[in-house]
C-alpha cells in the first residue's frame, strides 16, 4: 500500500509539472502517448513519413546518440542541428522537438536552454492543437533537459522516455536517473572540482566554437565585443543572437520568421553602454539583420523637444540601421 501511494504521488507530481509547462490539452495527449511508447520504438515517429524525410531523419537522430568524447559529441550534435533545420527535415513535423533536445543537451545547454524550452513549447502547443498524432518520447527527454525541474521531476520524465531510441541519446547521468525506482533516494550529483574560469575566458571559448561552425558568416564587431573586459550578460546575449541568425539563414525562405531586435542597455554612466550599442549595431549589419550600418544617436530629452515632424525625420534617418536613444 505504501509503495502504491508513492507511485500515485509520483504520477500526480509528474502530471502537475507537465501541465504547468504545456497546459491541460497537451498534457492529456502526452499521457495518452505514454502507453504507446512501451510498444513502439522512437522510430514510430517516422511512420507514414515521406521516404526522403524518413531517411534524413534517421541519419540526423543517429547523430544525437550520446558520446563520452565531448569534442566528437559536439560535432555530431552540430551536424544534426544543421540537418534538422535544412531541407528536407525543415518540413518534418517532429524536427523541432529533436532540435529542442539537442540544444538543451550538455554540449549546448549553457547558451541555448531558454531557446530550447521556447522551441519545445511551440512544438507541443502546435501538435496538441492541430494534429491527432501522439507525442514521441523524445519530448520528455527535451523537457527534462531544458526545464528548471528538480531531480525528482527530471527522473520522472526520464523514466517514462527511456525507451528504444531515446535511451541512446541519454547521457550516463540521465540513464542513471531513469533507472532509479520510484520512492528510492536519487543519487547525489557528482561534484567534480574544476579550475576556476573567468567569465571572459568562458565567453571567448564559446565564441571561438561558434565561429568554427558559422563560416562564411562572421562578425569582426562581435570579435571586438567579446574581447572587452566584463559585460558577460551582454556578450552571451550577442552570441545567442548570432547563433539564431546563423540558424535562420540555413532555413528555406518560407520558414524564416521576421523578428524585431530591440535592446535596453542598463548601467551607470561610464559603463560603456554607447560603445556596446555601436558594436551591436555593426554586428547586426555584418550578419544581415540590418540593411545599413547607419547608427543614429540621440537622447530622450532631444526627441521630446523636437516635435513630431523632426522626430519622424530622425526615425527616417535611422531606417535600415539602428537608432540609439541615450
Amino acid at each position: 500500500a505504501a509503495k502504491l501511494d508513492e507511485v500515485r504521488a509520483e504520477q500526480k507530481a509528474f502530471e502537475r509539472h507537465v501541465e504547468a509547462c504545456f497546459g491541460a490539452a497537451a498534457t492529456a495527449r502526452l499521457l495518452e502517448s505514454l502507453d504507446s511508447w512501451k510498444q513502439a520504438p522512437e522510430s514510430a515517429t517516422l511512420k507514414n513519413t515521406d521516404d526522403t524525410i524518413a531517411k534524413a531523419a534517421t541519419v540526423a537522430i543517429a547523430k544525437l546518440k550520446h558520446e563520452e568524447n565531448v569534442p566528437a559529441m559536439r560535432k555530431q550534435v552540430e551536424a544534426a542541428i544543421v540537418a534538422l533545420e535544412s531541407n528536407p527535415l525543415s518540413r518534418w513535423a517532429h524536427a523541432r522537438v529533436y532540435l529542442a533536445a539537442a540544444n538543451a543537451g550538455a554540449t549546448r545547454k549553457e547558451l541555448f536552454a531558454p531557446e530550447a524550452l521556447e522551441l519545445l513549447k511551440e512544438y507541443v502547443g502546435e501538435m496538441a492543437a492541430s494534429s491527432n498524432e501522439l507525442f514521441p518520447p523524445v519530448v520528455l527527454l527535451a523537457l527534462s533537459r531544458c526545464s528548471e525541474a528538480d531531480s525528482d521531476l527530471r527522473a520522472s520524465c526520464l523514466r517514462r522516455c527511456c525507451v528504444d531510441g531515446v535511451d541512446e541519446m541519454m547521457s550516463v547521468d540521465e540513464r542513471t536517473l531513469a533507472a532509479v525506482p520510484i520512492g528510492q533516494a536519487l543519487p547525489e550529483p557528482e561534484v567534480v572540482p574544476a579550475r576556476p574560469e573567468s567569465p571572459d575566458t568562458k565567453v571567448a571559448a564559446q565564441w571561438a566554437e561558434l565561429k568554427q561552425n558559422a563560416a562564411p558568416l562572421h562578425s569582426p564587431s562581435l570579435d571586438e565585443l567579446v574581447s572587452l573586459i566584463g559585460l558577460t550578460a551582454v556578450k552571451e546575449q550577442a552570441l545567442r543572437l548570432f547563433e539564431k541568425v546563423r540558424r535562420e539563414r540555413a532555413l528555406p525562405a518560407e520558414r524564416r520568421i521576421a523578428q524585431t531586435v530591440h535592446f535596453a542597455l542598463l548601467g551607470n554612466p561610464g559603463t560603456g553602454k554607447t560603445t556596446v550599442a555601436k558594436l551591436l549595431a555593426k554586428m547586426l549589419h555584418e550578419v544581415g539583420v540590418r540593411r545599413s550600418d547607419v547608427f543614429v544617436a540621440t537622447t530622450g530629452e532631444k526627441l521630446a523637444r523636437m516635435g513630431a515632424d523632426k522626430v519622424a525625420a530622425e526615425l527616417a534617418r535611422a531606417k535600415g540601421g539602428v537608432l540609439f536613444i541615450d
